[in-house]
């Protein structure tokens, strides 16, 4: 049986250098710092919901990629590789990395429509993260 934690998300990463760097640039920039505090504000100071900050999003990142990797183990098909959005399996690991990562950002904002507006607060940051690590990302398609 798998413990959801925050000590998932260290174990998970352990396999991939990519995807330890991409989680190390985002966790340490300020501007994902900022969003994932002003998230904890309005969720649990404003709201008495429980964490939506920085905690919540490395438990929910590491139990995504749990659950990416049991998929991908017991056969299920990346459709980012099949329909060629990305060029490697490793690549395809990006996604639920950066989206569990960052998918209560909107909370910044406001609870309500939070998933949206995270959406388009997310692009930038991720546009970013994409050209550090994998650069000439948007030129290649890869």
């Amino acid at each position: 049986m798998v413990v959801v934690s925050v000590r998932l998300l260290d174990e998970v990463l352990s396999s991939s250098r990519l995807l330890k760097r991409v989680y190390a640039y985002l966790e340490s920039d300020p501007e994902v710092q900022a969003l994932w505090f002003m998230s904890n504000t309005m969720a649990v100071s404003r709201l008495r919901y429980n964490n939506h900050g920085p905690v919540h999003a490395k438990i929910a990142t590491g139990a995504a990629l749990y659950l990416y990797k049991l998929l991908r183990k017991s056969g299920v098909e990346s459709t980012l590789l099949r329909d060629g959005v990305v060029s490697s399996e490793e690549y395809a690991w990006l996604v639920p990395l950066i989206g569990s990562l960052l998918h209560d950002i909107g909370n910044s904002v406001h609870r309500d429509l939070h998933e949206k507006i995270g959406a388009l607060l997310a692009k930038p940051i991720i546009d970013k993260v994409l050209e550090k690590v994998i650069p000439g990302a948007y030129e290649r398609g890869s």
